[in-house]
């Protein structure tokens, strides 16, 4: 499901192959030694036989997997944990990357459902028959629209702001509406 989805499979991927050690022949460890580059251990030829049957599962590239021996102490002697901390960071930037394409995706994405819900349900109270009725219930609607949008974007609009947006908008289309109505009580300039 990861590999098919176009989203995620987008996001880079480190496998961690842990106890590595444990690979048969499980006595031959020698982290000092040890050479996967170019295997001529039956050890080495083992951990790297695994990491490509890993791959293979998970369809990746052999070097998306990282073979680690975190030790079982403190004494103990590590191996593949700078190569798997090199890998983190050569990926943080690439990741960083996503998280902010993918925010803002979203963040456009949730603006764009508050607008279509919102407009719709200021549609559905439009229809109303009483004319200048509609503006008193549209106008409550706006407001929320505008607050919800400010909280996606994070910024702050408080009730009295997107008010004041609305109101300034109502009043200009309520000007018009009015200059229209004396408009057509002048005789000969009606032309209904």
């Amino acid at each position: 499901m990861w590999i098919k989805d176009g989203q995620l499979n987008k996001i880079p991927i480190i496998i961690v192959v842990n106890q590595i050690d444990k690979v048969k022949p499980t006595r031959d460890w020698n982290p000092l030694n040890l050479s996967l580059k170019n295997p001529t251990t039956q050890k080495e030829k083992n951990i790297c036989d695994y990491i490509q049957y890993v791959a293979t599962i998970f369809e990746r590239h052999p070097s998306d997997i990282v073979p680690v021996y975190a030790g079982e102490s403190l004494e103990d002697t590590l191996f593949g944990i700078d190569e798997l901390k090199e890998k983190i960071n050569s990926k943080t930037s690439e990741v960083l990357e996503l998280v902010i394409d993918r925010k803002e995706q979203s963040q456009d994405d949730r603006a764009k459902r508050i607008i279509r819900n919102y407009s719709l349900t200021a549609a559905t109270a439009a229809i109303q028959p009483v004319p200048i009725v509609d503006s008193f219930i549209i106008a409550p609607i706006q407001i929320a629209m505008i607050i919800h949008l400010g909280k996606v974007y994070n910024v702050h609009i408080g009730k009295s702001v997107a008010g004041g947006i609305v109101e300034s908008i109502g009043l200009s289309l309520a000007g018009n509406y009015i200059f229209l109505t004396l408009v057509s009580f002048i005789p000969g300039l009606n032309k209904s």
